[in-house]
């Protein structure tokens, strides 16, 4: 396997956190000192998925750009169609918000809970020990260095009050170790383009509840994963037309092709191999891997009989190098969709069945593909989201033709921010689980001469695929922050029993590869309190019946959907009612004058 970056987008690399609640040292056991929080702020960081968005709903809550990050309001603003790099005119606004100004550091799910579970803002880095490597990854920008500022522009930051991360937090924080690598206190920089960071030694940690008080884990948005394709050398590609444009229109795949693909079955765009599918009862079938390479325009539709590439293409397929929620929501998609095909040749049972799936590391994916025996000789990694999307892009290329991977949708077309994410890749459209069950194995019937596409990864999609979450499952109004593991809620009945819901959605119309971006924080906060729930009221409009909508045009801005409008219960008041209402005995709480449950406590 290589490795490819874009370095003048990255900063440097990142290493792969080991977050096993098996893993613990010999050594004892370290608790980093709490570090005092100015308040005025919130600095956090973590996941890449989220950082353009997160930073686009900070200037917003803000009123204004921090460092000039290029996030314009606008009354051209427009959402359906997406209008990258702009915001709604009302985030032009916002007077009595002004002095909370919101910073995020872009360094991976994995980091980002690092971080959190030890309270130590220094764990958000890339990792490495040479000058500007341990930097997050740019864009966005993760500090204010804004003329005139009078907020903190320099970093790390001197405190945190939150992580994000797409993957959820461990189901056991304060009675499991983890294995996190050690930083020294001295090296860092103080701007966003130069210094270092040293590493120092692992050290174990526990997420300190005597001090913090219970941790919470907040869903913030529904996430579309986009299945990202450089078609660059499918020269027999015949596609479907897409809504927004180019919004999946790159290609037409279906589950049986995504699984042979990732799992390294076939190798090559110009395969002709024989594939396992399942047929709409779930009976185990199979259809040519080229079988969804025809017209969907039913007037001009002809026979396929050609492979994808005329010529031998390999499938690059290109997956994130460090510690990655996307990899998670990734990786819980595969093995809910691909286990069901399994069967003794194609071993799938082995790769999509391993041990630690779903997983933050993709490698623990590729590593169960080599143990199959199956190639991975083209596959490539690459650190953080920007990373991915430059190295699948668009242009023809060694290493970008016939290029496939997995990203967030404002890292695609056309989401993505032409100034910020240059040679954004298209994305896939991918057929769903409601789809295989109506017979829709194939994007055109030339039986019946008609068409339907597969679902395209857009906020309407993903919104759909929370309504069979929300249908199919009940979010507790009272519990711990275990409970708020979407990804954990699966069917109790039928063929998908014991299934992820959010794995494979079976609903009409939702995008099957979807999941979450999660805000972690603590119960007890010291001279932050404010500043956070007054962040995630305005964010969750104060337990209102309905969405902030200035919130939501930002995220469908984005390819992301605010917490569900449809389906059968209200996540987004269900969180304001147990952390955020005042007269809840768990809401979020400052060390004093709060809730009873947090007197005595230092506070994050």
């Amino acid at each position: 396997m290589s490795s490819r970056f874009s370095a003048h987008r990255l900063l440097g690399t990142t290493s792969m956190l080991a977050l096993s609640a098996g893993a613990i040292l010999a050594t004892a056991m370290i608790q980093p000192a709490a570090a005092a929080t100015p308040s005025g702020g919130l600095w956090g960081g973590g996941s890449s998925l989220s950082s353009l968005t997160l930073r686009q709903v900070f200037d917003c809550y803000k009123g204004a750009q921090v460092s000039g990050d290029g996030y314009t309001p606008s009354s051209s603003f427009t959402s359906s169609p997406p209008s990258p790099g702009l915001l709604p005119s009302a985030c032009s606004s916002a007077a009595s918000r002004s002095a909370v100004e919101g910073l995020f550091a872009a360094v991976g799910s994995g980091r980002g809970q690092q971080a959190f579970i030890s309270h130590d803002a220094l764990q958000l880095l890339n990792g490495g020990a040479v000058p500007a490597a341990g930097l997050p990854a740019l864009p966005p920008n993760f500090i204010d260095t804004a003329s005139g500022s009078t907020n903190f522009n320099t970093y790390p930051y001197p405190g945190l009050t939150f992580a994000a991360s797409d993957n959820p937090l461990p189901a056991t924080l304060t009675t499991s170790a983890f294995t996190f690598t050690g930083l020294s206190t001295t090296g860092w920089a103080t701007s966003n383009t130069s210094g270092s960071v040293s590493i120092g030694t692992a050290v174990s940690v526990s997420y300190d509840s005597t001090n913090f008080g219970p941790a919470i884990q907040l869903p913030l948005f529904e996430v579309p994963v986009a299945i990202a394709v450089n078609t660059n050398g499918l020269d027999q590609l015949l596609s479907a037309a897409a809504t927004p444009a180019n919004a999946g229109g790159a290609i037409q795949l279906s589950t049986a092709q995504v699984c042979a693909i990732f799992s390294g079955t076939v190798t090559d765009w110009n395969s002709t191999a024989t594939i396992t599918a399942l047929d709409s009862t779930g009976a185990q079938t199979t259809q040519l891997f080229y079988a969804d390479n025809v017209s969907t325009t039913a007037a001009t539709s002809t026979a396929n009989t050609k492979p994808y590439a005329s010529s031998s293409t390999p499938i690059r397929v290109t997956y994130r190098a460090d510690g990655s929620g996307t990899s998670f929501i990734f990786t819980n998609y595969l093995k809910a969709s691909c286990l069901p095909l399994a069967t003794t040749a194609n071993k799938y049972a082995s790769i999509f069945g391993a041990t630690g799936l779903p997983s933050t590391s993709f490698s623990t994916l590729a590593s169960a593909v080599t143990a199959a025996g199956n190639s991975v000789a083209n596959w490539q990694s690459a650190t953080g989201s920007s990373g991915v999307a430059t190295a699948i892009g668009t242009a023809s290329g060694s290493t970008t033709s016939g290029a496939i991977g997995y990203l967030s949708a404002d890292f695609t077309t056309p989401y993505a921010n032409s100034s910020v994410i240059s040679g954004a890749p298209h994305s896939a459209s991918v057929q769903n689980e409601a789809q295989r069950a109506a017979g829709v194995n194939h994007p055109y019937n030339q039986s019946t001469n008609t068409s339907t596409p597969f679902i395209t990864p857009t906020p309407a999609s993903a919104d759909a695929a929370y309504s069979a979450l929300t249908a199919n499952a009940t979010i507790p109004s009272t519990g711990t922050y275990a409970d708020w593991n979407l990804y954990n809620y699966t069917y109790t009945s039928g063929s998908l029993s014991g299934k992820s819901i959010l794995g494979i959605p079976n609903t009409t119309g939702a995008y099957p590869v979807a999941g979450t971006t999660f805000l972690d924080t603590y119960s007890c906060l010291a001279n932050a309190a404010t500043n956070v729930t007054g962040f995630l009221s305005w964010y969750y409009n104060a337990g209102g019946t309905a969405a902030n909508s200035t919130v939501n045009s930002v995220l469908e801005n984005n390819g992301f959907h605010a917490l569900n409008s449809s389906g059968t219960q209200n996540l987004a008041a269900t969180i304001y009612n147990q952390y955020l209402n005042s007269t809840s005995s768990t809401r979020i709480s400052p060390t004093s004058g709060g809730s009873t449950a947090c007197s005595g406590k230092t506070g994050a």
